[in-house]
């Protein structure tokens, strides 16, 4: 009888060079028995004696008289070993992908050991708790006033000067990049069984090669979603670790050509399955990638965003494309149909829109929305968007280059309002601004301007301080041509040069000149501000915006997101926020957002500058805060003599009014208030559900203005 242990294939070493010498190309090689469970195998193998295989036995298999032979010449020698080692115990994700499809050409199943090897597939080798709580606490805030002129994209330029959780993350953890693509993965999970399906989405969901390649895969999240919202809780666990590797990919992407994976477009980030999310335990939503002991959190005294309240288990917190794009238009003209950027050719240019805009028009379920009486997106814009301009990033590192982008965009634009109001003569009041920064040390300044070095910091922004740098800045002001960009628009502009000096112990003496044209009409219902940076990636530029509420961009065709504005729009929390340090203070900026509904996770260093700042510069919102919205109560700190937040008494305030916050300004000296008339009478809220400690709630409010005089 025939030792079925001795089972082999004849196959070719060369399927490509078939000829009368053919018989030399072939080996033998030695699999499993389990082969013959194949019946297209087992009715093709025949036994083969020692002398006829010793020619064959190019890797020296002990043979024995009778052997198993199972002859395959047509399939490429390298994928068929693949395939024969299915009858083994192999779990790479590539031999799964190979014999799932060969066992479709030799229409073969074997339900149990695909199963099997997807059950035991590698899925990771790192320890993902990675603990950022000491960088998180030494974080500071250095506070300085912001200035009308200072230039955001100056900033932007500038490298490796973040002060952030993020900056502790790069080179830290460095994932394998998949060796598939998205539509492959989705073609070998789409003819798997239902139970294989399970296994392997959630397999590949966490294994440190293949996570983009689900998570970030529209056809796979739209195929899986009954299962996970079946598997709400393990999808919820298992997607922590995936998220955090996803935040990980974004913030040691900062200063590196970025893989793309990570960059969600707007149609897959609309149908993540969102968790609500639970101020008092923030590290238990998946989509908070932060490796922080909570007891610095300090989840009661968080500098909260707008609670969620929702019920509902499968709210849609980010729209689709149609629906941005619906929002993005009502934004520029206030008609869902009219797109002011018509024809503009955003490829050509190599132009984005960024900014605020994108935050007011993504979110699927504006939470705010609903204090205004019939719930209106023009009301919610007009609230909290009026004085936001239209910010359109151009990637061009040649100034005059750039100006000819720019004439041509806006001279589109102004094709596009004549269509819009059927004007013949649109006006637009164009303003370039040209900064001019000087980049010096202290010991530059020790060794060239007459004056205490201490007086040019503590007064760095003051007119007779910059007369000191005149010199430089004449001889900088010759590289730029400011004709040119009179010429090309081929009428007056408004001009305004703006001298700016920073202090950098790091650069004895640099330049920069930055052009930004500010576009102004009656006719457009936000400014534009048409600006370039010299990067080469948008998502290099992106990842350095402030906020992750603002880490996203359109190109005109698609909206793009990173991990960290995902999380901002599910959750209503920035992860982080980065600033170049000495130069600006990112106080005002928090709360623009926090007044929109967008919070951030703080240390107490920070908690304490932010109440100290708002009791100075925001009086008519320091007693608004309160405990519903977790929004560390920052005007009810009793200061101890040792000035110590952890030893603060905190005064709890019972009364719910924290919703003010929120509601439309009546106060002109409010720091969003609406230039738009409104159409409003009344704001009003009767019933409010939301989740306390897992138990939904209900609580009557009855807040009742007049705004009939805004």
């Amino acid at each position: 009888m025939v030792d079925i242990t001795d089972v082999y294939v004849l196959l070719s070493s060369d399927i490509t060079n078939i000829n009368y010498n053919y018989d030399n190309s072939l080996i033998i090689y030695k699999v499993s028995n389990n082969i013959l469970n194949n019946y297209i195998h087992k009715i093709n193998s025949k036994n083969m004696t020692k002398e006829e295989l010793i020619k064959y036995n190019i890797l020296n298999y002990e043979l024995k008289d009778i052997n198993i032979v199972i002859p395959i010449f047509n399939i490429k020698f390298t994928d068929l070993i693949l395939y024969l080692e299915q009858y083994n115990e192999t779990y790479i994700l590539k031999n799964i992908y190979n014999i799932v499809l060969l066992n479709l050409y030799f229409k073969y199943s074997n339900k149990e050991i695909i199963t099997h090897m997807i059950n035991n597939i590698h899925t990771s080798n790192i320890n993902h708790n990675f603990d950022i709580t000491n960088v998180f606490n030494q974080r500071l805030i250095k506070h300085h006033t912001i200035t009308n002129t200072y230039d955001y994209m100056l900033e932007i330029e500038r490298p490796l000067t973040y002060v952030d959780i993020s900056s502790s993350l790069i080179n830290k953890l460095t994932f394998e990049d998949s060796d598939f693509s998205n539509d492959e993965i989705f073609k070998l999970i789409s003819i798997l069984n239902e139970e294989q399906k399970f296994l392997l989405f959630f397999h590949l969901l966490i294994n440190d090669k293949y996570y983009t390649n689900i998570i970030n895969n529209y056809n796979i999240l739209l195929m899986m979603d009954k299962c996970i919202e079946t598997y709400i809780d393990l999808y919820g666990y298992l997607l922590r670790f995936t998220w955090k590797k996803l935040y990980y990919d974004e913030c040691s992407n900062i200063e590196n050509t970025p893989n793309k994976t990570y960059i969600f477009d707007i149609n897959t980030a609309s149908i993540l399955k969102t968790i609500n999310y639970n101020h008092y335990a923030p590290l238990l939503n998946p989509f908070i990638a932060l490796d922080i002991d909570k007891k610095y959190l300090d989840p009661p005294r968080i500098f909260g965003g707008l609670y969620d309240y929702s019920v509902s288990e499968n709210i849609k917190k980010i729209c689709d494309l149609n629906e941005f794009k619906k929002n993005f238009n009502i934004y520029c003209t206030h008609n869902s149909e009219l797109n002011l950027f018509e024809n503009v050719n955003f490829k050509e240019y190599n132009c984005y829109i960024v900014g605020s805009t994108l935050t007011a028009c993504i979110q699927k379920n504006i939470l705010i929305k609903n204090i205004f009486k019939d719930k209106s997106f023009e009301n919610y814009l007009n609230e909290y968007y009026s004085t936001s301009d239209i910010d359109i990033l151009f990637i061009e590192s040649d100034k005059y280059l750039f100006i000819n982008k720019a004439s041509k965009l806006i001279n589109q634009l102004k094709i596009n309002l004549y269509k819009i109001h059927q004007i013949n003569n649109i006006n637009l009041e164009i303003i370039l601004n040209k900064t001019i920064c000087l980049i010096v040390s202290p010991l530059f300044i020790e060794q060239n301007i007459d004056s205490n070095i201490n007086n040019i910091i503590d007064y760095i922004h003051d007119e007779n301080v910059i007369q000191l740098f005149e010199k430089y800045y004449l001889e900088i002001n010759k590289q730029f041509d400011i004709e040119y960009s009179r010429n090309i628009f081929n009428k007056n502009i408004i001009i305004n040069t703006i001298y700016k000096i920073k202090i950098d112990n790091n650069i004895y003496y640099d330049n920069n000149i930055s052009i930004k044209y500010k576009i102004k009409s009656k006719y457009l219902l936000h400014d534009l501000e048409i600006f370039h940076v010299n990067e080469n990636k948008i998502e290099n530029i992106i990842s350095k915006f402030h906020l992750p509420c603002v880490r996203c961009y359109y190109d005109g065709h698609n909206v793009f997101l990173l991990p960290s504005a995902i999380t901002a729009f599910i959750t209503y929390m920035n992860l982080d926020y980065k600033y170049i340090a000495s130069t600006v203070s990112p106080i005002d900026i928090f709360m623009k957002n926090k007044i929109r509904g967008y919070g951030l996770f703080l240390n107490n260093s920070e908690k304490k500058c932010i109440s100290r700042h708002i009791s100075i510069k925001y009086p008519y919102i320091k007693n608004i805060f309160s405990p519903i919205y977790l929004n560390t109560y920052l005007n009810e700190f009793n200061k101890n003599e040792n000035n110590n937040i952890d030893k603060y008494d905190i005064k709890y305030i019972t009364k719910f009014n924290n919703i003010k916050s929120y509601y439309p300004s009546t106060n002109n000296g409010l720091l969003l208030s609406s230039r738009f008339s409104k159409k409003l009478n009344i704001c009003e809220i009767n019933y409010h559900k939301y989740i306390e400690n897992n138990i939904l709630k209900i609580k009557l409010i009855s807040l009742t203005w007049d705004l009939s005089h805004l």
